[in-house]
């Protein structure tokens, strides 16, 4: 019965003769296996039919296709070893990899305009490890001193650009800061 699947190697017949589950000599699997093999000697007629029309419609390329393979089996693999070997899988996860980085960097090196995000970076620039906890009682002990105007437990006021400005920065704002600050760091160390 598994002789009726062309497309199936010995490996394959065998794992499919043990994991089936109900036997194989029932009517049912033998009209079933026998549907299965004429739909697939259907889609490789239609392929056939395909390729043939496209030699037809375009001989310079199967021309072209055909010194290709020719290269490659006799051994000749320096003009088209990229075109034959290398899925361009690989490549495109690299290059989506690369602008993900790229697009992190980015986001790391805008400049931050407020004197709260200086300082911040300042610190972590002294203290590369410093924690959400360590930075908040470090701003803590600068109240009063410029930028800092008062720390709570809600977050921090501070000085904005102009003398009437002022800014508050929430404690997951803080957080949000830190983090960029510590990318900043890392960016400019890898450069």
């Amino acid at each position: 019965m598994l002789d009726d699947l062309p497309y199936l190697d010995n490996y394959q017949k065998f794992f499919y003769a043990i994991n089936r589950k109900t036997p194989m000599n029932k009517p049912k699997n033998a009209k079933t296996i026998s549907q299965l093999n004429e739909r697939n000697n259907k889609y490789w007629e239609k392929l056939n039919e395909k390729i043939n029309r496209f030699i037809e419609k375009y001989p310079e390329e199967v021309t072209h296709a055909s010194e290709i393979v020719a290269h490659t089996i006799q051994g000749d693999r320096l003009h088209h070893i990229k075109m034959l070997e290398e899925s361009s899988l690989p490549r495109q996860l690299e290059k989506a990899i690369e602008r993900e980085s790229g697009r992190n960097q980015a986001r790391a090196q805008k400049p931050r305009s407020d004197h709260l995000a200086i300082r911040i970076q300042e610190i972590v620039l002294i203290k590369p490890d410093i924690s959400l906890k360590d930075l908040f009682s470090q701003l803590e002990s600068e109240k009063g001193i410029s930028p800092i105007i008062e720390v709570t437990r809600e977050g921090v006021s501070f000085k904005g650009k102009t003398a009437k400005e002022e800014g508050f920065a929430t404690v997951d704002n803080l957080r949000t800061r830190l983090s960029r600050a510590k990318k900043q760091l890392k960016t400019k160390k890898g450069n």
